[in-house]
């Protein structure tokens, strides 16, 4: 019997599959391996290796190589944040930001500057500030913002980076629920006096009750609305925020936040990870047309591996499906050697080095890297 694995299925699993994996009772290892012929294909985790193996011991290797010493066969079927980040930074640097001077020299950024006189007039002379409003309660979300951040100590180029947060399930619905009811007549009529609804159900943005985190969101669209402000002022030749990441798993989520700061910060270029046929509903146009998208997938893989299948509802969709076309591939299956295994991770990495990068029209997506 041959066992192959779709999983761990997110970035906080692969990490805790590594902490069980480094336990001293775990019981396998490079000179006794698992005794069945078991592969795990990972297609969904995409925090960056160096993440995954903190803290572990010999943790300077690759996922794939680290598993394999401790005897567990494991192929990762999907790009890494880090690449996705740097598609995005160079995608943002195309249209306008700065990382740095015209000469590559990396100089101090408005919100680090430590007086008046310190903050350049010049923005071409300075890193441009990018706000990223990301999900706190997964490993995915708390650590993207560090792709987009210079760090002075390991002199990365990177951009002025504000940090926001928020709490998965924002509009409080749970798996199961009911959609809510229509609004009654003293619920519109509060409607038409000025207290708007996000998502159009009749659950009010103000109200601060209940599993709904729209009061929360509301709040922090008004903090993030004050930071530009104030950057704008303390540099009026062109600062402020100049673009916004909104980071996380939930596409629901990810459209409210859009909702919410589009009108902050019109000026402003929005941008995101993962692609998803919900950013083209007719309904979620106003806020999410000419929204940036990196991507590992597309909804669909070439016609030779796609085989007829319609396009898929997001991209992880399509990466399950293309880790079940590897799973199920006759050189898969035929062998289990450590040699096969870190064939197929070095070929996978060629194939997602160089994301995909996308910008949502009216017409549907467009592909920049086609």
């Amino acid at each position: 019997i041959r066992w192959r694995v779709l999983g761990p299925q997110s970035s906080d699993g692969l990490r805790a599959f590594a902490i069980e994996a480094d336990l001293d009772g775990f019981r396998f290892n490079k000179d006794n391996p698992m005794p069945f012929d078991m592969r795990f294909f990972s297609g969904a985790a995409t925090v960056s290796d160096d993440i995954v193996l903190k803290d572990r011991r010999e943790g300077k290797k690759s996922v794939t190589d680290w598993f394999l010493m401790h005897g567990v066969p494991l192929l990762r079927t999907i790009g890494t944040d880090d690449d996705l980040g740097g598609a995005l930074v160079h995608e943002l640097e195309l249209r306008g930001l700065h990382c740095g001077d015209k000469n590559g020299a990396l100089k101090p950024c408005p919100a680090s500057a430590g007086s008046k006189a310190d903050a350049l007039s010049d923005t071409a002379a300075v890193r441009s500030t990018v706000a990223i409003v990301a999900e706190w309660d997964t490993l995915y979300g708390r650590k993207l913002q560090q792709l987009f951040s210079f760090d002075r100590e390991k002199q990365i180029a990177g951009f002025s980076v504000e940090g926001w947060y928020y709490l998965r399930g924002l509009d409080g619905r749970l798996p199961g629920d009911r959609a809510p009811a229509k609004a009654s007549g003293a619920e519109k009529d509060a409607k038409e006096g000025g207290q708007d609804a996000i998502g159009g159900d009749g659950t009010f943005i103000e109200r601060p009750e209940g599993r709904s985190q729209f009061d929360y969101l509301r709040r922090l669209a008004t903090r993030i609305g004050e930071r530009d402000a104030a950057l704008r002022k303390a540099q009026p030749k062109g600062g402020g925020i100049r673009a916004v990441g909104v980071l996380g798993n939930d596409v629901y989520d990810k459209l409210l936040v859009l909702q919410a700061l589009q009108s902050e910060l019109p000026h402003a270029i929005f941008f995101t990870t993962d692609l998803d046929a919900r950013l083209l509903l007719p309904s979620e146009q106003e806020w999410a047309r000419n929204l940036i998208v990196a991507s590992n997938f597309g909804l669909s893989l070439v016609d030779s591996l796609q085989n007829g299948f319609p396009p898929f509802r997001d991209s992880y969709q399509t990466s399950v499906y293309f880790s079940t076309l590897l799973a199920l591939d006759k050189d898969s299956l035929a062998s289990n050697s450590s040699a096969d295994i870190l064939g197929q991770t070095d070929q996978v990495k060629r194939w997602f080095k160089a994301p995909r990068v996308f910008e949502v029209s009216r017409s549907g997506f467009f592909d920049f890297s086609a």
